[in-house]
C-alpha cells in the first residue's frame, strides 16, 4: 500500500513558493541610492529657494526705493505703503532711520535724499538702493545704509534686475498698439498686425514725400511724456524694419532719439543713436542710445526716426518694441514688466 498524503476536504492547495523579504544587502543599496538622490537634491532645491528670497529682497527694495522717490519729487511728507507687510504703514519723509518690514529706510525732507537697504534671509546678501547711487538700480552691498546721503560704493550694481519700473513708455504707445499715441513729422503714422515683434501690432511710418527727414514723435502734453530725473542714466531704444518697395533704400538710414524738456515744457538738448544704414527687407535691426538726463530735465520724449533725403511719397517702415528706462544695459520688456540684462 503507497504511503500518500490525503488533503483534508475543503482545503486548497497551496502550490505557491513561500515569501521571500528583502536581504539585508537589497536594503543596504536602496538606501544608499536614496541617500545619494537626497545629497544631489536637497541643496539644489535651497540653493533655488535661496536665489528666490534674493530676487524677492531685491524687488522689495526697489519698490519701496520707487515709492519714496515718488514722495520727494511730489512733496509728500507722509505716505501709507501696503508693501510694508505687517509693520507699520504709514511712511514718513524725515531723517531717522525706521525698520520697515525688515527693511531699513533713511530719508531727509530737506534735500529730498534717501536710502533704502535689506538683508536677504536666502544668501545673507545686503541690497541697497538709494537717492545718491551713480545709477539707479539695486545694489548689493557689504553694509547697511547709514543715513540718507549713504552711497553703496561698496557693492556693485546687481547682475539682473536692473529696474523693476521697466519700460517707461505707455504699452500702447511701446507696441504700436495704438497711433494716436504719435504723430508725425513729414510721415502719417498707422497701427498695423503685419509685421510685428512685441504682441500683435506694430506702427507704420510712411512717407508724404516732402524733403528732410521723417520721424514719429510722442503726441501729447509734456506732462504725458516720460518723467525723467536730471543726472541719472536712462536708456532709449526702438526696433525697426523697412517695407518692401522702398524708392530709394540705400539712402535711407534710421535710428532712435530722446528730447529732454523742463518742468515747464521748455526744450532742452536732445541724445539719437547712430544713424544705421538701412537694415534688408523683412528684418528688424534694434536701435538705442543711453544717455545722461541733463540739469533742468524732467521729461523726455521719444522719436524713432529716418534720415531719408531720398525717400518719396509712399516710402514706408515698420516700428516696434519701443521703449525708454532708466539705466544703461537692459533688454526690452513691455511696460509692467521689470528690464533685466
Amino acid at each position: 500500500m503507497n504511503n500518500q498524503t490525503v488533503q483534508p476536504p475543503g482545503e486548497a492547495i497551496n502550490t505557491q513558493p513561500p515569501s521571500r523579504g528583502f536581504s539585508l544587502i537589497e536594503l543596504i543599496i536602496t538606501v544608499a541610492i536614496i541617500a545619494i538622490l537626497a545629497a544631489v537634491a536637497i541643496p539644489a532645491f535651497l540653493n533655488q529657494r535661496a536665489k528666490a528670497v534674493d530676487s524677492t529682497t531685491q524687488q522689495e527694495v526697489k519698490n519701496l526705493a520707487d515709492h519714496v522717490s515718488s514722495m520727494a519729487l511730489s512733496g509728500s511728507n507722509t505716505s501709507t505703503w501696503t508693501g510694508l507687510g505687517s509693520a507699520s504703514g504709514n511712511l514718513t519723509i524725515d531723517s531717522v532711520v525706521t525698520p520697515k518690514n525688515g527693511v531699513l529706510v533713511y530719508a531727509n525732507s530737506s534735500n529730498n535724499a534717501w536710502c533704502v537697504s535689506k538683508q536677504s534671509s536666502g544668501t545673507g546678501q545686503i541690497y541697497v538702493a538709494a537717492s545718491n547711487a551713480t545709477t539707479s538700480g539695486v545694489y548689493t552691498a557689504t553694509q547697511h545704509c547709514s543715513s540718507a546721503a549713504s552711497t553703496p560704493s561698496s557693492g556693485s550694481l546687481s547682475t539682473t534686475l536692473v529696474s523693476s519700473a521697466g519700460n517707461l513708455m505707455t504699452a500702447s504707445a511701446a507696441e504700436g498698439s495704438n497711433a494716436g499715441n504719435w504723430q508725425g513729422s513729414r510721415t502719417t503714422v498707422t497701427s498695423v498686425t503685419t509685421p510685428s515683434m512685441s504682441d500683435e501690432t506694430a506702427l507704420r511710418i510712411t512717407s508724404n514725400g516732402t524733403a528732410g527727414n521723417g520721424y514719429a514723435v510722442q503726441n501729447g502734453s509734456y506732462t504725458t511724456w516720460v518723467p525723467v530725473v536730471a543726472g541719472r542714466t536712462y536708456t532709449v531704444s526702438s526696433s525697426i524694419q523697412p517695407a518692401a518697395g522702398n524708392s530709394n533704400p540705400s539712402q535711407i538710414v534710421y535710428g532712435v532719439q530722446m528730447d529732454w524738456y523742463s518742468s515747464a515744457g521748455a526744450f532742452i538738448s536732445y541724445a539719437y543713436s547712430s544713424p544705421g544704414s538701412a537694415p534688408p527687407v523683412g528684418t528688424w535691426t534694434d536701435y538705442r542710445r543711453t544717455a545722461t538726463a541733463p540739469a533742468g530735465a524732467a521729461y523726455a520724449r521719444v522719436y524713432p526716426f529716418v534720415v531719408a533725403t531720398g525717400a518719396v511719397n509712399g516710402d514706408s517702415w515698420y516700428v516696434d518694441k519701443i521703449g525708454l528706462w532708466e539705466g544703461s544695459t537692459g533688454q526690452w520688456a513691455p511696460p509692467g514688466q521689470p528690464i533685466y540684462q
